[in-house]
Formats: structure tokens, C-alpha cells, sequence
């Protein structure tokens, strides 16, 4: 994926390489060591290696655009300028979009098949993100599932216990007790030491927190319901 996504500042890039044209930069040397360390970083073993490729299309961008100048030079000087410079413009209009088009067809395929997670969030979801924002301390805690961990940060600006996978330590380990926890495998006792053990402020019972066979949080006398709609609620733990 990210070959063909790359394929084309890869080939322009590596042509202006070839033809000595990195010497007309001012820093040649900032571009290729920032190309080859983005390139090891990609291998490097940690959960979010691939993210490390984000900022990697900046300098072969530039080596590119630096190989598409000259290339255009030569063409323009050529005994056919018109046509080869035609059949290079057609090629750049025809093949650089087929990335963008193959990554929306594909998502359009995959959530097109997938149905087991709703894949936007519903006005009451808003509605409670934002009484979190408003009613609650900075340094608060949502306790969630994964799912919803990963967008109350972006809508709340509050932290959760567990959320986007490689942004989350210990994520095995807390997996196994978020399920318990809302799967009603831990007694009253349990969870009440759950909660205050790792500092918990909040309790977020979304969509996806509802299918799950959810103890009787009503009755626990270490949580207060402090919001409520159609689609959500929000316990907040007593403190001690």
C-alpha cells in the first residue's frame, strides 16, 4: 500500500537523484537523511511504527517536484516538445489520482460489508460528550469500551482508561477487565475497587456499553447518575 502510494515522488524523487539535481537545494543532506531515517523509524518495534511514515512525503515531495522540473526541461527542448510533454501530463492526470480512488473504493467496500459497529455517533452521544466537557474536572477518567474510548477524548477533551489500541498501555490486560467489569463478572466490592484503583471519575454507558450484560449500576452505592438521554449515561463515583 504504501509503495503504491509512494511509487510516484519514488520515481520522480529517484530520477532527480540519479541527474544530481538534490545539489540545487540549499540543505541536500536535510532531505536524504530525513528519507532514510523515516524509512527505519517505519521498521522500528513499536505499536504505532506506521504512523512514522506520516511526514515522510514531505522530502520526497520535494526531490520530486526538483525531478519533474527537469524532466519538463529536457522534454521542452526536445524535437518533440508538444507530444512529450502532452504524453507526460496525460500520465500524471490518468495514474496520480488511482491512489485516492483505490482508498475510497476500498473503504466504501469494507464498510459496505461490515455492520457490527455504528460508524458515526448520534446527537445524544454529542449531547453527553459535551455535558463530560462542561461538567466534569480536567483530569477526569472515562471508563468506556475501547470503541467509545476512542472518541470521547476527541469530543470531551477528557482522558479514558482505555481507547485507541496503540495509544493505550497495557491494552490486553485491560481488555479482560473492562469486558468483566461490564459484563457483570465482578462483584459490587470488585468494582468498586476496580474503579478507584486506577483512579476512575466516570462511568460513559453508550450503544455499545448497553450490549453488554450490565450489573445493576443503579444500586451501587459508590455511583450517582449524573446524565442521562436516550442513548446514554453517565455515572460519576463517589468519593470516598
Amino acid at each position: 500500500m504504501y509503495l503504491i502510494g509512494f511509487i510516484f515522488m519514488i520515481v520522480f524523487g529517484a530520477y532527480a537523484v540519479v541527474k544530481k539535481q538534490g545539489r540545487t537545494l540549499s540543505h541536500p543532506t536535510l532531505v536524504y537523511v530525513w528519507i532514510i531515517v523515516s524509512v527505519l523509524l517505519i521498521y522500528s518495534p513499536l505499536h504505532f511504527q506506521r504512523r512514522m511514515v506520516e511526514g515522510l512525503f514531505i522530502p520526497l515531495a520535494i526531490l520530486a517536484a526538483i525531478g519533474m522540473v527537469h524532466l519538463w526541461e529536457r522534454l521542452r527542448v526536445s524535437r518533440r516538445p508538444f507530444i512529450y510533454q502532452t504524453t507526460v501530463l496525460m500520465f500524471l492526470v490518468v495514474f496520480l489520482p488511482l491512489t485516492n480512488v483505490q482508498i475510497v473504493l476500498q473503504d466504501i467496500q469494507h464498510y459496505s460489508a461490515t455492520k457490527s459497529l455504528p460508524y458515526y455517533i448520534t446527537d445524544q452521544e454529542v449531547e453527553s460528550l459535551s455535558w463530560l466537557q462542561s461538567h466534569t474536572v480536567r483530569d477526569a477518567v472515562i471508563l468506556s469500551t475501547a470503541y467509545s474510548g476512542n472518541f470521547i477524548p476527541a469530543y470531551s477533551l477528557r482522558r479514558v482508561y482505555i481507547g485507541h489500541g496503540p495509544q493505550t498501555l497495557f491494552l490486553t490486560d485491560k481488555k479482560i477487565l473492562v469486558d468483566k467489569f461490564f459484563s457483570s463478572e465482578m462483584s459490587s466490592a470488585e468494582e468498586e475497587s476496580f474503579l478507584r484503583e486506577f483512579g476512575i471519575t466516570h462511568i460513559f454507558i453508550g450503544q455499545v456499553e448497553q450490549e453488554h450484560s450490565l450489573p445493576d449500576f443503579s444500586s451501587r452505592n459508590f455511583l450517582e447518575l449524573v446524565f442521562s438521554n436516550t442513548d446514554v449515561s453517565i455515572y460519576r463515583v463517589i468519593s470516598h
